[in-house]
């Protein structure tokens, strides 16, 4: 099927509605194993810090990037804490002031 998307651009998509529903929700349950697993005692760590003065879009493409790589490695990615949050200074917490945990895990 094509789509027709907003600005001109189209997007071929091949699979099957059902198809990516089931993909969907398997790399649910993998993020879901790997960021929130039973007990965080031995899990490898991948420690985002937002040192980088940059906007938040960028950071949030670094964010996915990391959890690609935290996905592939079977690795844990955590947000720094206390975090170096750029973007509400009365916020101390961070990153979770605006968004869920991403992990149950602690630096």
């Amino acid at each position: 099927a094509v789509y027709e998307e907003p600005l001109g651009f189209v997007s071929y998509d091949l699979s099957p509605p059902v198809e990516r529903e089931r993909m969907a929700a398997r790399l649910r349950e993998q993020l879901d194993a790997i960021q929130f697993p039973a007990g965080c005692t031995g899990r490898r760590l991948i420690l985002y810090r937002f040192a980088l003065r940059m906007g938040l879009g960028a950071h949030l493409n670094f964010i996915t990037l990391a959890l690609r790589v935290a996905l592939e490695r079977n690795l844990t990615l955590v947000m720094d804490r206390p975090n170096s949050w750029l973007y509400w200074e009365e916020c101390e917490d961070g990153w979770e002031c605006l968004f869920e945990p991403i992990s149950s895990c602690t630096p």
